[in-house]
């Protein structure tokens, strides 16, 4: 198992097992951030009366950031890979 072509093919594995790695931990903390943002904003919204949630609508920027204390942008830089 030492011939050039098994040395081509594993290192071909390993790039792409890296690719999957990378994929998959940018992945993860897309959920994590998603996870949060929704709970904080279904915990902003618990004491709301049906026409107070009505009449505010959770993804609008201004009151995305107001009831998770995060802009809306950030998350969404995050899922699209413009964030860390």
């Amino acid at each position: 198992m030492n011939s050039p072509e098994w040395a081509e093919f594993s290192k071909l594995n390993d790039d792409l097992y890296g690719q999957y790695e990378i994929t998959n931990r940018a992945a993860k903390q897309y959920e994590e951030t998603y996870g949060e943002a929704i709970a904080r904003m279904a915990e902003a919204r618990k004491d709301m009366t049906a026409a107070e949630r009505r009449a505010s609508y959770p993804f609008e920027e201004n009151t995305f950031q107001r009831q998770t204390g995060r802009p809306l942008a950030d998350v969404l830089k995050q899922y699209t890979g413009g964030g860390k």
